[in-house]
């Protein structure tokens, strides 16, 4: 009986642990799409699309920081990628 039940708590546990960090890794894509399209380097360069270059123009430091961001999440949806394909089994 006690075996049954730790079983039954461990393939509870692992299925909670898949299941969040599946959402965390739709979350975390969602986020990449997002800076991605926000993220637009050559706005300064292109001016023929008129007051839409000015939207998101950002500083060279801020442009260098949201570049940053973008590869921290990029690694961390790799990584999730890897776990989730680990837990695929459960």
């Amino acid at each position: 009986m006690i075996n049954f039940l730790s079983y039954f708590f461990i393939k509870e546990y692992k299925t909670f642990l898949y299941k969040s960090m599946r959402l965390i890794w739709y979350i975390v894509s969602i986020v990449i799409i997002c800076l991605v399209l926000i993220n637009n380097p050559k706005a300064n360069n292109f001016n023929n699309f008129g007051q839409q270059s000015n939207t998101f123009s950002f500083t060279r430091s801020t442009q260098q920081s949201l570049n940053w961001i973008i590869a921290i999440n990029i690694l961390l949806f790799f990584l999730l990628t890897i776990f989730v394909l680990l837990f695929i089994n459960v």
